[in-house]
């Protein structure tokens, strides 16, 4: 059996269709980025790259166009652009060989956060308790914090809301649901998980049409789970109970294509599902240079090169962000005391993959320098 497509499209430009398109490279597949607003991944010499009038009508004529050329993959890079391909699904895969994602019913119980959350505890897997709005009066916060955050992913639009936060004072979780309020926002409120060994997880697992999955589990060491932020520095950490249970997740949703699955382990050894992006994500080339090759697992299975895993050693690292999360004044890990400066430094220059550099297409990371002078 030979690849399935010739060439693929990344709808989406952003640091995770970066690391998409560079994998393409590796592969040897042809690689157009469309988008309507320019990212990291509109500065690689890689891609052909479209950016467009955001109405759906010119971006569909721009990718029919595309898919005309050739047997075509077509992936996306974020929620947004999942939702999108919901949308317009239908036309998408009379157009496309291929659509690298699962169908619409899979794709609603992964893109909404209390949904996901009924459907694990429909489905007995593990995640933090949802608390209606009735629930909330009679809870002493103090005693049981709560995680605030937006019901649907905001990555992208220009919202003052952080991605989670959690919450122990009744005043402040009043502020922050009438800021969700104020912006039409629904939030999903669940009881906390974090304690001082809170460990995070992020696996990326690739099922395809056969049913079979690849899972590499990897732990987000910075920010601290306190920081209820995005994954800055992220290590390959193989753990066979926790990718057991994302397989296990991956085959009840009847995911396709590539994921990522986000866990906590409390206590050592609870392991709570947070919630499942059915996409790539930001750290997806520590995937696929650490020997996980996603794409042709999902596209060509028979060419998949098992052998070629490691589920050890590989460290992505986002050095100015870290640098935030390690060193702010306000709220930095080693003002907290959860880092030593020798441990930082050794993490730092330990690291082998990065979101930006790459001494076969510059442009992104010399963008990123000069867009901080």
């Amino acid at each position: 059996m030979g690849r399935s497509v010739e060439q693929l499209v990344v709808l989406g430009s952003s640091l995770t269709a970066l690391a998409v398109v560079r994998h393409c490279k590796s592969l040897r597949l042809p690689c157009a980025v469309v988008d309507s607003q320019e990212g990291p991944a509109t500065h690689s010499n890689i891609p052909r790259v479209f950016v467009e009038k955001p109405a759906d009508d010119e971006i569909l004529s721009r990718l029919k166009e595309i898919a005309s050329e050739a047997p075509t993959g077509l992936i996306a890079d974020s929620d947004s652009w999942l939702r999108w391909i919901g949308q317009h699904r239908s036309i998408l895969e009379n157009s496309f060989s291929v659509v690298i994602h699962p169908t619409n019913d899979t794709l609603d119980k992964c893109l909404n956060k209390t949904g996901f959350l009924r459907w694990c505890a429909a489905n007995d897997v593990r995640s933090p308790k949802i608390y209606e709005p009735s629930e909330l009066d009679g809870l002493d916060l103090s005693q049981r914090p709560v995680i605030v955050r937006p019901e649907v992913t905001q990555h992208g639009r220009a919202v003052d809301i952080p991605k989670a936060e959690e919450i122990s004072d009744r005043s402040a979780l009043e502020d922050l649901l009438q800021s969700y309020d104020a912006l039409g926002l629904t939030p999903t409120i669940t009881e906390s998980l974090l304690r001082p060994d809170t460990r995070q997880y992020s696996v990326g697992v690739a099922r395809n049409s056969r049913g079979e999955v690849r899972a590499l589990v990897a732990e987000k060491l910075r920010p601290s789970a306190r920081q209820c932020s995005t994954g800055t520095y992220v290590v390959a950490s193989p753990d066979p109970e926790v990718a057991a249970q994302c397989i296990r997740i991956a085959h009840e949703l009847d995911l396709l294509g590539i994921a990522e699955i986000e866990m906590l382990q409390i206590d050592k050894r609870y392991l709570y599902a947070i919630e499942v992006n059915p996409r790539p994500w930001a750290q997806y080339a520590l995937a696929w240079k650490s020997g996980f090759d996603f794409l042709t697992f999902v596209l060509d299975p028979d060419a998949y090169r098992q052998g070629e895993e490691r589920r050890s050693g590989g460290r992505w690292l986002s050095f100015w962000e870290d640098l935030y999360a390690v060193w702010s004044r306000s709220e930095g890990m080693l003002k907290g005391g959860e880092i030593s400066i020798a441990a930082y430094v050794r993490s730092v220059l330990g690291s082998n993959v990065f979101p930006y550099w790459s001494i076969s297409d510059l442009g992104p990371w010399v963008h990123q320098l000069q867009s901080r002078h």
